[in-house]
């Protein structure tokens, strides 16, 4: 999966504090979600959620990755809306 992917399962992951219920709103399986989020800790070698069986929660690299995905994602957004805002007064002034 590409990075920007893993960085919307992990803020899902976060604010769905766990896996199957980020699962049920990506439409992933709950083998996926664990399997991406092994992947991605083994990508930067390092541990990113504390789980137990009824809870989850972010390790201080956890943390500081969560902020920066939010970071990435909320410019990612504001660059797609200023682009169709762009491409919608570009197409009326034609």
């Amino acid at each position: 999966m590409d990075k920007f992917s893993d960085m919307t399962l992990f803020v899902s992951i976060v604010k769905n504090q766990g896996l199957a219920a980020a699962g049920r709103e990506l439409g992933l399986s709950p083998a996926t979600v664990t399997a991406r989020l092994q992947s991605l800790e083994d990508r930067y070698g390092v541990k990113l959620l504390n789980r137990s069986t009824r809870h989850i929660s972010l390790t201080d690299s956890g943390a500081m990755y969560h902020q920066a995905c939010l970071e990435i994602i909320d410019s990612v957004k504001e660059t797609e809306n200023l682009l169709q805002t762009g491409t919608q007064r570009s197409a009326r002034h034609t």
